[in-house]
């Protein structure tokens, strides 16, 4: 019984580490070993685990290397998002840079009629916007 449940919770432990292959694009921005990087390509079919290229890195690295950064206002700001404010209060961050409104406000969710949806990482925030505005989320520096 006792391996059964040490089964599961490694299971768990996986599950919870592991970022998906398939919530990942291009240029995803994602922590390697704790430093910022950008996914160049990745394989789904290595076992056990699937693999990443890295834009700095040369070579395959597997999918527990990674990790998902946490959104913030900093990222949202170094991606061109400008606070609307109202009476001193930030009550959204949109991005000026495209045709298409991209709202957010700032508990992190998606100010949208058609989706109700908090972003939690980076990586979500560029997979939205793409979506959506049908560009790729530029950061506005070389170095995030």
């Amino acid at each position: 019984m006792a391996s059964v449940v040490l089964f599961f919770f490694e299971l768990l432990i996986i599950n919870i580490k592991y970022m998906k292959i398939n919530e990942l694009r291009h240029l995803n921005y994602i922590y390697h070993y704790g430093r910022v990087n950008q996914i160049s390509g990745y394989s789904a079919y290595h076992h056990p685990h699937p693999m990443v290229n890295l834009e700095n890195n040369s070579g395959l690295y597997g999918i527990h290397t990674i990790e998902p950064i946490p959104i913030t206002i900093e990222w949202l700001l170094n991606f061109g998002f400008t606070p609307n404010i109202l009476m001193k209060k930030v009550l959204s961050y949109g991005n000026k840079n495209t045709s298409k409104p991209f709202v957010i406000q700032p508990n992190f969710r998606l100010c949208n009629p058609n989706i109700n949806l908090k972003i939690e990482y980076v990586h979500q925030l560029q997979n939205l916007y793409f979506d959506i505005v049908g560009e790729e989320l530029v950061f506005s520096s070389t170095e995030p």
